[in-house]
């Protein structure tokens, strides 16, 4: 097995597998916070009845004292909120002929 303590790893080119190895305990750390994060947008999503967006959001969360950016709060919400007109990216588009 490669040892990633050595001083040799920096300088070798399997030096990203190092990197991805330090880094997984960080991503799951991340995914963690996000899980929580995604808790508190559907909190105050169903409190507005649905109608707050990420901007909404975004400046609730930043008055209870949370750091957040518009970005992660847009990203958790599409992993997390479907939306209530079922035109998500998994329904059937309309179709386009008449009736009759």
């Amino acid at each position: 097995m490669f040892d990633c303590s050595s001083s040799a790893a920096s300088t070798s080119s399997s030096s990203g597998f190092c990197h991805r190895r330090a880094t997984a305990a960080d991503r799951a750390a991340g995914q963690a916070d996000d899980a929580v994060l995604a808790a508190r947008t559907r909190a105050v999503h169903r409190e507005s009845d649905g109608t707050y967006g990420v901007p909404r959001i975004t400046a609730e969360l930043r008055e209870a004292g949370e750091r957040v950016n518009h970005k992660r709060i847009a990203r958790v919400m599409r992993a997390s909120i479907r939306p209530a007109c079922g035109c998500g990216a998994d329904t059937a588009p309309p179709s386009r002929t008449r009736p009759g």
